[in-house]
């Protein structure tokens, strides 16, 4: 990894409270990108607006090892650069499945 880039976006799905189901806000999802393989290296989600903490979050995630976390997912991309790319589509995909977890079983 010689650049990464950092990135947050608000997600479009709405958090809501688990005994009175009243909206708690939407979640900012930030992510962190090795540019040479386009492979997402480091991610958080976080119901607070994006600061210098979703940052050092993302990149602490970003560094530490996900062997067992992708191995239950069967992704196969940490680290290192790989040769592998994860499309647009399989990134979607892959992050609705994540947050819909989130949303389901709470934060």
């Amino acid at each position: 990894m010689d650049v990464v880039q950092i990135d947050h976006t608000l997600v479009d799905v709405m958090v809501v409270d688990r005994e009175h189901r009243r909206s708690i806000g939407r979640p900012w999802l930030t992510l962190a990108v090795d540019v040479a393989s386009r492979a997402v290296i480091g991610f958080t989600v976080s119901l607070e607006n994006p600061s210098a903490l979703s940052v050092s979050r993302v990149l602490s995630h970003a560094v530490v090892p996900k062997t067992s976390w992708l191995a239950d997912r069967e992704l196969g991309v940490w680290g290192a650069r790989t040769n592998r790319v994860i499309s647009a589509v399989s990134l979607a995909l892959s992050l609705s499945l994540i947050l819909f977890q989130l949303v389901l079983y709470g934060f």
